[in-house]
């Protein structure tokens, strides 16, 4: 269960346990094989989950004021939701000095409302939850 959080944030771990609970209670005191994935998919990533992670879809607006940096950082949070352990920041745009100039305060502002986090030089989710949900939701791709 841990694993698929990563970043064992406390609300998202009550939240995974009330589901998981209810799961129990709706198959009579058993858990069926596969539960624990099932619900962080299904549930706690999924459609259910929107209502307590959908915010930070919307804190993209506040946080950019421009279309042209929402633009870009909705890029880079596409790429870095792509693998779990995230994605080379060399690998960001082209190498070219205007658009790493362009790209790297929105990766600092990412970083600082925790949407990403950097470790071992690439740049990743904070939560595996949140880019497992953001993958699904935002991005459009089943995870």
């Amino acid at each position: 269960m841990l694993t698929l959080l990563q970043d064992p944030i406390p609300y998202h771990v009550h939240l995974y346990f009330e589901m998981l609970q209810t799961e129990l209670a709706s198959n009579n005191g058993s858990m069926p094989a596969g539960s624990i994935e099932r619900c962080f998919k299904e549930q706690l990533a999924g459609f259910q989950g929107t209502a307590y992670l959908g915010h930070y879809r919307e804190k993209l607006e506040s946080i950019f004021e421009t279309q042209e940096k929402r633009r870009i950082a909705q890029q880079v949070l596409r790429a870095a939701s792509a693998q779990k352990n995230g994605i080379k920041i060399s690998e960001l745009g082209s190498n070219s000095n205007q658009e790493q100039q362009e790209i790297q305060p929105i990766i600092t502002e990412l970083v600082a409302e925790k949407f990403l986090v950097i470790e071992n030089g690439n740049l990743k989710f904070c939560s595996n939850l949140l880019r497992f949900w953001w993958r699904t939701h935002v991005v459009g791709v089943w995870a």
